[in-house]
């Protein structure tokens, strides 16, 4: 979610309009996305996952500079994004983390890694 917030600070997100839509269909597609990543730690992967949501914070005008993709182990990467100020109000650093705890289809009563 916070991709999408971040996306929604942007010029360059939906239309301008009266009608919280063009938002709504935004937060949902950037949710679904990573939704249907399967990214637990031991059977997963967060790279993709870090791949997508830095492709979509670049198609929203963040510079390329302030966008990157890293980590310890090709499959174990994350995503660090800068999203800069004015200078006028001291700095925030927002902290997520794209694994999740493991996903047996077993312990489930829906599919998992699958958005509704």
């Amino acid at each position: 979610m916070l991709i999408a917030l971040l996306l929604a600070a942007t010029s360059a997100g939906p239309t301008e309009t009266n009608s919280p839509e063009p938002w709504r269909q935004l937060v949902r597609a950037v949710y679904e996305q990573l939704v249907n990543s399967n990214t637990s730690y031991s059977t997963g992967q967060t790279t993709p996952a870090a791949e997508a949501m830095a492709a979509r914070l670049l198609e929203a005008g963040f510079a390329r500079e302030d966008v990157v993709v890293l980590g310890a182990a090709p499959n174990k990467a994350n995503l660090v994004a800068r999203y800069r100020g004015t200078g006028a109000a001291r700095p925030l650093l927002l902290l997520a983390h794209l694994d999740v705890v493991e996903a047996k289809r077993e312990d489930w009563t829906l599919v998992p890694f699958a958005l509704f």
